[in-house]
């Protein structure tokens, strides 16, 4: 009788425990919406391509892969919902930004909880290195995100302040977003390094990602100004009305005169939506010939990633990922 009373007693608990886990997963589903939505618009799953590409190089296992699929996903679109909200964007792939629909605090905490989610597939996996990857990674995303931000809203475009300010160089730039975009490429690298297979050899792809990372950054930067494909996505000129100093930005304001500096600096703090000012800042940026040294930039980038890749050994899906990327002159 007292073995029926156990059995018993064990199956009744483990009905609570399914309750229980059915009731979180509702309330999950509530307060988790701002990432899910995101996560459900169409992208073009270009980091994903990335990890497949280098696998060629690593050959991680397919049940590895799977997880550093989902740990890929997390991380980016968690970092969606967070960069709309920072950049006060409207428009996130075609579609009202999350934050617009679901509220900055709960899309905020969908992020947050996104990122432990991320730390917590690496938990399961019991290898104390990943996690320690993933947190040096994290930190120095960051990091660069951080500078990004305070050079926009604390540095050049203060309140109140003398316009006149330190203007980042581009070497300075240059090394902020190796730390915010090409950090998810160096840690997606180096990952899929610690899950190699025996018979790979250690082939370090870190220098490729750094490479890979800075080209995404600026490409995205260029494209912003000048491509109808992002204003169908993200509104014409996006960055304009955030005031971002992107890349085209820094280089007209550390080459034009004082005067045409003052205007630049001007119309980007105002952050308008007019398409007046934002056709102001556009000719500013062609005429100082920004535009143009943006687009020699990512040639040389590319040659340089072009190299890169032929000293690590021919890889053809990697080039067809690279293809789609770039610029043409």
């Amino acid at each position: 009788m007292e073995a029926i009373m156990e059995k018993l007693s064990i199956y009744g608990n483990n009905l609570k425990k399914k309750e229980s886990k059915r009731q979180e997963d509702i309330q999950k589903a509530k307060h988790l919406a701002p990432f899910t939505y995101v996560l459900g618009m169409k992208g073009k799953n270009f980091r994903r391509h990335i990890a497949i590409a280098f696998n060629f190089w690593y050959a991680v296992n397919g049940a590895d892969m799977d997880w550093i699929f989902r740990l890929i996903d997390l991380l980016h679109n968690g970092s969606l919902v967070i960069d709309d909200i920072q950049d006060n964007s409207e428009l996130r792939r075609g579609k009202p930004a999350a934050h617009l629909l679901y509220g900055v605090p709960l899309s905020i905490n969908a992020a947050n909880y996104a990122y432990f989610d991320a730390l917590r597939v690496l938990l399961e996996r019991n290898s104390l290195r990943a996690v320690e990857i993933f947190t040096e990674e994290l930190l120095n995303l960051h990091h660069g995100q951080g500078m990004e931000l305070y050079w926009r809203d604390w540095e050049i475009f203060a309140p109140n302040d003398d316009p006149k300010k330190y203007i980042p160089t581009e070497d300075e730039y240059v090394e902020v977003i190796a730390k915010k975009t090409s950090g998810q490429f160096i840690l997606l690298a180096r990952i899929m390094r610690l899950r190699k297979h025996k018979g790979k050899p250690d082939v370090d792809l870190t220098n490729l990602a750094y490479m890979a990372g800075v080209y995404f950054q600026i490409r995205d930067d260029f494209m912003n100004l000048t491509s109808q494909e992002y204003t169908d996505t993200k509104g014409f000129c996006e960055d304009i009305s955030e005031g971002k100093l992107s890349f085209p930005v820094i280089h007209a304001l550390n080459k034009v005169s004082d005067e045409v500096k003052d205007r630049l600096i001007k119309l980007l703090k105002a952050r308008s939506t007019s398409e007046k000012v934002k056709l102001e800042v556009l000719d500013i940026l062609n005429s100082s010939g920004a535009l143009r040294y943006t687009k020699e930039k990512l040639a040389r980038l590319r040659v340089g990633i072009e190299k890169e890749i032929e000293s690590l050994g021919e890889n053809q899906l990697l080039e067809q990922v690279m293809e789609t990327l770039w610029v043409e002159d």
